[in-house]
């Protein structure tokens, strides 16, 4: 890992902060999309443009900082397009997006923030071969699907895609069809949970001071008390197919009445559940309100 050079989030998917790698500039005809590349911010940008890393945080740009990036392509036309091919190793280009993209812009609209403009300063490499995003792809068997899909395609952001969408949907739940699921343009981001996740700091903080302005106290710790019953919550989880619950039965199950799967279910979810410890019990506090006795579980049965 180079310590000099910040990582956007188009290297997540990758090992590039924890094995070593080379930078070599390479000629054009050598560039292909996804490849990873250093960059040097020539240009800040203007209206709001941050850099996203790869723990998901934003990142203010500074003149002369060394970013990795990956080229690419972007159409979104109510924002930036922009196209890897049209940059130049001995000529500025720019970031797309804050995610490390990067391209030739060809057209942004006023209302989006100025991208970012970069110089090229060469290639990532390991034993001069190039470092590129499709070779940390994970491979992935096919698995036959049969259910029914309709799939919107756009020509742009504001192809009318979602409204398209919208209506399908409508007339299909009025003709009495279940609409299990629904993916239109985007993705859920990093910094969209990090977002939820700081919010829920604020929140906390802000009750915190409003109950010091009252001159009481207010704890959010799983176990404030070794007396006392700590705080906590459930998580209560069902399978349902059709209206139908999965996991009801005529299987004897030691007290219980249910499915087979539901036995299935239960083995696989005690089976790793030390693995997801870390989610129930984040910090050292969290683990002392396991006690016997303090309405707290001590076992998995």
């Amino acid at each position: 890992m180079k310590r000099d050079l910040v990582y956007t989030s188009l290297c997540r998917i990758s090992d590039l902060e924890t094995r070593p790698f080379r930078v070599e500039p390479l000629g054009h005809s050598a560039w292909e999309m996804g490849d990873y590349i250093a960059l040097r911010i020539r240009h800040r940008g203007h209206g709001g443009v941050r850099l996203e890393l790869t723990n998901g945080r934003m990142m203010e740009p500074l003149s002369g900082l060394k970013v990795i990036g990956a080229l690419g392509d972007r159409h979104a036309t109510l924002e930036i397009t922009g196209a890897w091919k049209l940059a130049r190793p001995d000529q500025p280009f720019h970031l797309l997006t804050g995610a490390g993209l990067a391209g030739r812009m060809t057209s942004f609209s006023p209302f989006s923030p100025f991208p970012m403009e970069v110089e090229y300063l060469g290639h990532l490499t390991r034993q001069s071969r190039k470092v590129t995003m499709h070779q940390f792809l994970p491979t992935t068997g096919s698995d036959p699907y049969a259910g029914p899909v309709i799939l919107i395609v756009g020509t742009s952001m504001s192809a009318g895609k979602t409204t398209v969408s919208r209506i399908v949907i409508n007339e299909l739940v009025k003709m009495g069809k279940k609409v299990l699921g629904v993916k239109m343009t985007g993705a859920g981001r990093y910094r969209d949970i990090l977002t939820m996740a700081d919010r829920h700091v604020i929140y906390k903080q802000c009750l915190k001071e409003v109950a010091d302005q009252q001159g009481i106290s207010i704890t959010f710790m799983a176990k404030f008390a070794a007396d006392g019953a700590g705080s906590s919550s459930h998580i209560h989880l069902s399978l349902w197919q059709d209206d139908a619950n999965l996991f009801a039965g005529d299987l004897a199950f030691g007290p219980v009445q249910c499915s087979d799967l539901f036995r299935w279910f239960l083995g696989g979810w005690l089976h790793h559940l030390p693995e997801v410890m870390v989610f129930y019990a984040p910090t050292i506090n969290s683990y002392k309100r396991y006690q016997a006795g303090s309405w707290a579980p001590t076992r998995i049965a």
